[in-house]
């Protein structure tokens, strides 16, 4: 996945640069908002895999989607973590913020 998307296993910056580059391939809007050496977040709009969901489905899925992006972030060799939420009423926006460990 890192060669496709040109992606580097470094720190917290290049972490954040890969979760946009895959959010905006899977046709969402995504972007770095704040940044750091310690701490990136990321705003992602759109949450196109939740589309048409409601209720606790969409809860579920939420909840899959996070942990499957904390994994590949945790694959990093520079220890970082993951967090999400859902930043709007209307579940479609997500903020995602990497912090290094």
């Amino acid at each position: 996945m890192a060669a496709a998307t040109g992606a580097v296993d470094g720190g917290v910056e290049d972490a954040a640069h890969f979760l946009v580059r895959m959010f905006s391939g899977m046709g969402d809007k995504a972007t770095v908002i704040d940044q750091s050496i310690a701490e990136a977040e990321i705003l992602h709009e759109g949450f196109r895999v939740g589309r048409d969901m409601s209720g606790p489905a969409r809860s579920v899925l939420f909840k899959s989607w996070t942990a499957l992006w904390q994994g590949a972030i945790s694959s990093h060799r520079a220890p970082m973590s993951l967090t999400s939420e859902l930043a709007d009423k209307d579940e479609t926006t997500v903020r995602w913020t990497v912090k290094a460990a």
